[in-house]
């Protein structure tokens, strides 16, 4: 079983940015997780 993790974020450049910059730091030390990223509309 694989495991799962899902990153919510907005979808602004520096939101995106951020979360990618997440990911890429997670996969580093985790290979094996499985990331998904969710984007979210807010209103502001």
């Amino acid at each position: 079983m694989k495991n799962k993790l899902r990153i919510g974020t907005r979808q602004s450049k520096l939101a995106l940015w951020q979360t990618e910059h997440v990911k890429s730091e997670l996969k580093k030390h985790y290979p094996e997780l499985e990331i998904e990223v969710i984007l979210i509309n807010t209103k502001g």
